[in-house]
């Protein structure tokens, strides 16, 4: 049966989850808890089906921490991490097809970040002031975006595998 929920300030629709997940997490809250699912807003951000990111963006982001250090990418929360480019290399990839493995997307935007990416992606627990760290070497696009990776869309469905070749079209 749907519902209302209210998020931030934001109404949105949302449904039960039906199954056992509820049950185990209200074991381990202690408490009892409704698990739900929010229906998709057509104005929400991160609708994109595919997430990019390289890792050498990442490894340039840990360049940038005091005293330097490394950087998790699960952090970001991408579905595909590239190896074997530039920094930031992918920003490049705007309106370009990329075939990866069998598939093939199309990049179409450069990926804001959230305050989630400060966050330990074992802990939950803020550890690292990624926004800041962005802002600091790439500035902020629109006075108000702090891009880190792209979103793409699927162009040809395909299996991708670990360690898959990319291929980036040539232009746009």
């Amino acid at each position: 049966m749907p519902m209302m929920v209210t998020i931030h300030g934001r109404d949105f629709s949302a449904r039960p989850v039906i199954g056992p997940w509820a049950d185990g997490l209200s074991t381990y809250a202690e408490r009892e808890l409704q698990l739900i699912r929010v229906e998709r807003r057509h104005d929400a951000l991160d609708r994109n089906p595919v997430s990019i990111v390289s890792t050498a963006s990442v490894e340039e982001l840990g360049r940038h921490l005091e005293p330097g250090g490394d950087v998790d990418a699960r952090r970001f929360r991408m579905l595909v991490e590239v190896a074997g480019a530039r920094p930031h290399e992918e920003d490049e990839w705007l309106d370009r097809d990329v075939r990866i493995g069998e598939a093939v997307v199309r990049v179409n935007a450069l990926d804001a970040r959230c305050v989630i990416t400060t966050q330990d992606p074992d802990t939950g627990l803020r550890d690292i002031p990624t926004l800041h760290i962005i802002k600091s070497y790439r500035g902020i696009r629109d006075g108000h975006h702090l891009d880190f990776g792209v979103y793409a869309d699927v162009v040809e469905p395909g299996v991708l595998r670990v360690g898959d070749a990319i291929e980036v079209s040539s232009g746009g």
